[in-house]
């Protein structure tokens, strides 16, 4: 964990999601399911036994600009991710 502020730390945290209690054939749609329902600057936070970056892949490919992912665990044992939602505005991107 770092000392810094990472970008979605101070966002409300809607939920915890332990991962490892989640069926599998069920995981990844009960994780989007949970974060396509946070609003504007709204987090939870995402535990698991091991690192999510496949999710996190699938996250921004699915949902691009969308969502911040800040790692406040990395292992080994387990993985706290935060996903927060950026405000709608940013996530239109740039005005033409």
């Amino acid at each position: 964990m770092s000392a810094d502020r990472e970008p979605g730390a101070s966002a409300p945290l809607k939920s915890d999601i332990r991962a490892w209690e989640l069926s599998p054939s069920i995981r990844h749609a009960t994780i989007f399911a949970a974060i396509d329902a946070l609003g504007p600057a709204e987090a939870l936070r995402l535990h698991a036994d091991h690192e999510p970056k496949p999710l996190s892949y699938m996250v921004q490919a699915e949902r691009p600009g969308r969502f911040a992912w800040d790692v406040e665990l990395a292992g080994p044992e387990e993985w706290i991710i935060r996903i927060t939602r950026v405000s709608s505005l940013a996530a239109a991107g740039p005005a033409l």
